[in-house]
């Protein structure tokens, strides 16, 4: 793969180029998502379902737990940024009290306590 890559950029001149070309497939694929409508959920609705079902059957007290969910086609007029006849997936899940760790929640905190969270996410896991 990457000779194929280094050819490639032989032939575009530059890697320069070969990163404008990237960046281009990059954003002509967001451009088809965003245009375009799908009947299947996003990789990481899939996995996120996959997980929450998951800790659920092992009783996770650490997680929140799926309680339902429905999935289907987008009906019309129900949000203005939405693609009507697109998939949808909604999912009602419990809350649980404390703070919500999201990416850069985590991030921001310092290493000291995101290392004390992994171990906090290992002993819930076992």
């Amino acid at each position: 793969m990457r000779r194929r890559r280094e050819n490639f950029a032989e032939k575009l001149g530059t890697k320069e180029e070969l990163k404008a070309f990237e960046d281009y497939q990059y954003f002509a694929r967001l451009h088809d998502n965003a245009v375009n409508q799908t009947d299947t959920p996003h990789i990481s609705t899939t996995r996120e379902m996959n997980a929450l079902k998951a800790l659920g059957k092992s009783n996770c007290q650490n997680a929140p737990h799926l309680l339902s969910y429905w999935e289907g086609s987008m009906p019309a007029g129900v949000d203005k940024q939405a693609m009507p006849g697109g998939f949808a997936l909604i999912m009602l899940m419990n809350k649980l009290p404390g703070e919500s760790l999201d990416y850069n929640t985590f991030w921001n905190k310092t290493e000291e306590t995101r290392e004390a969270i992994r171990d906090a996410f290992k002993v819930a896991l076992m």
